[in-house]
């Protein structure tokens, strides 16, 4: 919650399937900066233009099997193997050809029965290690830690064909003297395609169900992207994205009715800080808190509403709720959900 904020609460701790936390879920500011640097460097603004022939590709091959269809379509399925195709190219060079084979693996079903536990699992923390006891025997569980370590060793040895999200987090780009060790690679590169996926998914299905539902609001969005993008023009060139108001506006609405992560982010204090002031208010050691995405979204509209009809202001400036700290991928994300719109 900005540089000054709160680090992460223990429920990450109940989260974790093993020993090897992913840089999202460490406590430790120090450690947690220290893991940042690398994910700094693979998003910022000229690294991500690595990533944009890796993405048009695939939304290319998307819009190619959604052709091929006949009868109903399960748009949400083909999203959700869309993104984690993506979310994969982006992090080890290629993981998966979900829009070509479908889930054959199970990999995606996996994915998302493992976040649904976790969901669970970190409201009781202290539990994790007899957890962990049971899941060893899960062989469920040993296909998914399979499918990476082979994935992140073949990508080991074949070296970068791009500058992916791994390259830079195993120092190929020469900053770092002394890369991450490969059980920390392996957690932070399953971080982005499993945070990566699941939310750019969930906003893209949420996007379309609203635009399905709102009639007016489609053609006004399929205008404007005909306007930028007539007939032979490629939508997938995104020197338009940035004057294209309307699709904005849509996603920036999708997110605030259904942001990914509606629960928020748990903080605490740092341990042995004794505790942290948060405006006006003072939070001792061991209190957890969250700013609850979604209920802080319905707040702002209602506040903006009440300040409107009283005359005290034309709405357009809202109440400062909270204040979460963009992670570094959600630039990317957004980017993602723009082009595969259009």
């Amino acid at each position: 919650m900005g540089t000054q904020g709160w680090p992460k609460g223990p429920n990450w701790e109940g989260r974790m399937m093993n020993d090897d936390p992913p840089m999202i879920a460490m406590r430790d500011t120090s450690v947690h900066h220290h893991r940042r640097k690398p994910w700094n460097r693979a998003f910022n603004s000229s690294s991500i233009k690595e990533f944009e022939p890796l993405l048009r590709r695939r939304v290319k091959l998307l819009v190619e099997k959604l052709g091929e269809q006949k009868g109903p379509v399960d748009l949400t399925m083909w999203i959700n193997y869309f993104t984690y195709d993506f979310m994969g190219d982006m992090a080890f060079g290629g993981w998966s050809e979900m829009l070509i084979e479908g889930d054959r693996q199970g990999l995606w079903h996996l994915m998302e029965s493992g976040i649904s536990i976790s969901l669970a699992l970190e409201h009781i923390p202290w539990i994790m290690p007899y957890f962990r006891l049971l899941i060893k025997a899960n062989l469920r569980e040993d296909l998914m830690l399979d499918h990476s370590l082979r994935k992140m060793n073949q990508r080991i040895k074949d070296g970068a064909t791009t500058r992916d999200l791994f390259y830079y987090l195993n120092g190929e780009d020469g900053v770092d003297s002394q890369p991450l060790p490969k059980n920390l690679l392996l957690s932070d590169g399953l971080l982005a395609i499993v945070a990566g996926s699941d939310t750019t998914a969930s906003v893209l299905s949420n996007a379309f169900y609203f635009l399905i539902r709102n009639h007016e609001a489609l053609i006004n969005l399929m205008e404007e992207i005909d306007r930028f993008y007539p007939a032979g023009e490629d939508p997938t060139d995104s020197r338009h994205y940035s004057q294209m108001n309307y699709l904005d506006a849509v996603i920036n609405e999708t997110l605030r009715l259904c942001p990914p992560v509606p629960s928020g982010s748990q903080r605490a204090a740092v341990p042995g800080s004794g505790g942290k002031a948060v405006g006006p208010y003072y939070l001792p050691e061991g209190t957890l808190a969250r700013i609850h995405s979604m209920l802080s979204n319905e707040i702002l509209e209602i506040s903006s509403l009440i300040l409107k009809h009283s005359g005290l202001s034309d709405g357009s400036s809202l109440p400062l709720v909270g204040y979460v700290r963009m992670d570094l991928s959600q630039h990317y994300r957004i980017y993602t959900v723009f082009l595969w719109t259009v």
